[in-house]
């Protein structure tokens, strides 16, 4: 899927395309929690039952600790990386916050 990060309406016409074809656009319009929830629970399921790779860039904390694997970039390149391994989600959250922390503090020079 390809969206025009430029262009706001492209963004949510594509959410809302796939959130028909899932069947929870009123999920998504009353609960923005839930339905976000729910579609990153999905992506998690499908990556477990169909084997399926997935791969999601984000810069939120919370869709990141739903990944198995978390590889976080700094100038281009690997900073830091974590496996969830049996980790629960507040766990790996925890684990998470202090990277993005540690990527945006400013450089010593």
């Amino acid at each position: 899927m390809v969206i025009n990060k430029q262009n706001p309406v492209d963004i949510q016409e594509r959410v809302h395309s796939i959130a028909d074809k899932l069947g929870i656009r009123d999920i998504l319009s009353k609960f923005p929690y839930e339905a976000s929830r729910l579609l990153l629970e999905t992506m998690a399921d499908i990556n477990k039952k169909m084997q399926a790779t997935i791969l999601m860039v984000t810069h939120d904390p919370f869709s990141a600790s739903f990944c198995e694997r978390i590889l976080f970039l700094k100038d281009g390149k690997i900073f830091n990386e974590i496996f969830r391994g049996e980790k629960a989600e507040k766990v790996l959250l925890n684990l998470v916050l202090p990277c993005i922390a540690a990527i945006q503090a400013p450089l010593v020079r």
